[in-house]
C-alpha cells in the first residue's frame, strides 16, 4: 500500500500540481486611480469596484504591510451615439472606457504586470437603459478582468 501511495506522490510531483490558492497576489494596496480623462469622479468609482472584486477573491486590499500596489488609470471615456433626443438624452449610443494598470512591488519598484483594456456597452434608451446603468456594467467587467490579471500563472 505504501508503494502506491509513493507513486501517487511522484506522479502529482511530476505533473506540476501545487497546493494553494489561484491568486499569486495575497495582498495589494489599491490607491484611488488617475483619469486622465475630463470625467470626474469616475476615478473614484472604478477603484471602488476593482477593490470589491479583489476582496471578494480573498486578496487583502490596502493592508499597511502589502508588498504590490496596484495603480490604474481610466486612459479614455468616450460615448459615441447614434441617436440622441433633443434634450441629448442618449437613446442609442456605446460607453467604450480604456483602463491602464500596472502591479508594481513596493519593495523593489519592479513592475510586475502592465496592461490595458478597453470594454464597451450599448446603451438602449428603449429598454430604460441610462449611461450611468451601462458606465456600471463596463466597470464591473473592467474590475472582473483586473483580478484575473494578479491570478498565479499556471
Amino acid at each position: 500500500m505504501s508503494r502506491i501511495s509513493v507513486l501517487l506522490l511522484l506522479v502529482a510531483v511530476g505533473c506540476g500540481y501545487n497546493v494553494g490558492g489561484l491568486y499569486e497576489v495575497k495582498s495589494v494596496s489599491v490607491p484611488i486611480f488617475e483619469n486622465s480623462t475630463l470625467r470626474r469622479m469616475y476615478e473614484i468609482e472604478l477603484t471602488e469596484v476593482v477593490t470589491r472584486h479583489l476582496q471578494a477573491q480573498g486578496i487583502k486590499v490596502n493592508m499597511v504591510d502589502t508588498e504590490y500596489e496596484l495603480l490604474g488609470e481610466i486612459a479614455d471615456y468616450d460615448r459615441p451615439s447614434a441617436v440622441e433626443t433633443k434634450s441629448d438624452q442618449v437613446i442609442v449610443g456605446t460607453v467604450v472606457i480604456k483602463l491602464n494598470v500596472k502591479l508594481k512591488n513596493k519593495k523593489t519598484g519592479a513592475i510586475m504586470m502592465e496592461d490595458s483594456k478597453t470594454e464597451t456597452a450599448q446603451v438602449v434608451g428603449a429598454r430604460g437603459e441610462t449611461e450611468d446603468v451601462v458606465r456600471e456594467e463596463v466597470f464591473d467587467r473592467l474590475a472582473r478582468w483586473v483580478a484575473t490579471r494578479l491570478e498565479s500563472k499556471w
